[in-house]
């Protein structure tokens, strides 16, 4: 089972969890070069499941935390 967590608060974040591992993670600013970005990590959602080798389709599950995903 492979689960995309998305953190849209304080410092974004993506991770892909896949069998009981992280198999990628990375922080908004990372991407973006702006310290402490909040708001939603899209280019953070692309990048992890390049690195693990997954696609959108792969993914069974999406876990959302944060400010801003809550009100839309």
């Amino acid at each position: 089972m492979q689960i995309l967590g998305i953190n849209d608060g304080h410092t974004a974040a993506a991770c892909l969890y896949q069998d009981g591992q992280v198999k990628a993670a990375i922080r908004k600013s990372g991407c973006s070069r702006i310290k402490n970005w909040s708001g939603m990590p899209t280019e953070g959602d692309r990048t992890v499941l390049r690195l693990s080798g997954a696609g959108p389709e792969d993914v069974d599950a999406v876990a959302l935390n944060g400010h801003f995903a809550a009100f839309r």
